[in-house]
């Protein structure tokens, strides 16, 4: 089911090889915080309290050691300092590449990129009317330190930081960003 999952998301990405010459699979779940930090409305910047960022990835190695494709969903969530009844939380999905260096059989540096959308959505507890939601193309690079428990099963620590090219247009004529950086933990599952 895993592969099958995997090289169905692939087969999507342009410029990757052909199925057959992928593999490990793999598959990843991950959670953490994302960090303060500063949002914007139209003109205006407010900063941001920390909240919780959690998401799942599959994907696969490419023919080239250490290089592999996926697909990653992240979520997260956060209030304002200043209002702390409204909400910004971000949905993100994206294609992604991997380059990993192995420094020795248990432990492996990473890097990774990524392309895709990001849905950004405003939300006032005390107003369930004054809420919107809308997409942006969007990024993502991170960096992290993952260490092999099992043939299958790996560790990993990541920072993570995602945007989107343009604002998101919300309300009809608001500009709104929502840059994140989290800090994740997570497990990673392989077919090796």
């Amino acid at each position: 089911m895993l592969k099958a999952l995997t090289t169905a998301a692939l087969l999507i990405l342009p410029g990757t090889a052909m199925a057959a010459d992928w593999g490990p699979f793999y598959a990843q779940i991950y959670g953490g915080a994302r960090l303060p930090g500063l949002s914007s409305f139209d003109t205006t910047v407010y900063p941001m309290e920390s909240g919780p960022s959690f998401g799942a990835s599959i994907g696969a190695a490419t023919a080239i050691d250490g290089l592999s494709v996926g697909l990653d969903v992240m979520h997260s969530s956060v209030t304002y300092t200043d209002f702390p009844n409204d909400t910004l939380s971000t949905l993100t999905i994206m294609g992604t590449i991997e380059g990993a260096f192995r420094l020795n059989d248990r432990f492996e540096l990473y890097g990774t990129g990524g392309l895709g959308a990001m849905n950004i959505a405003f939300s006032d507890a005390s107003d369930p009317t004054n809420a919107d939601n809308g997409w942006a193309p969007a990024y993502q690079f991170a960096a992290g330190l993952r260490v092999k428990a099992t043939e299958q099963l790996s560790f990993f620590t990541e920072l993570k930081h995602q945007d989107t090219f343009v604002p998101v247009v919300q309300f009809g004529d608001e500009n709104v960003t929502s840059p994140s950086t989290s800090v994740l933990v997570g497990l990673r599952f392989s077919t090796n």
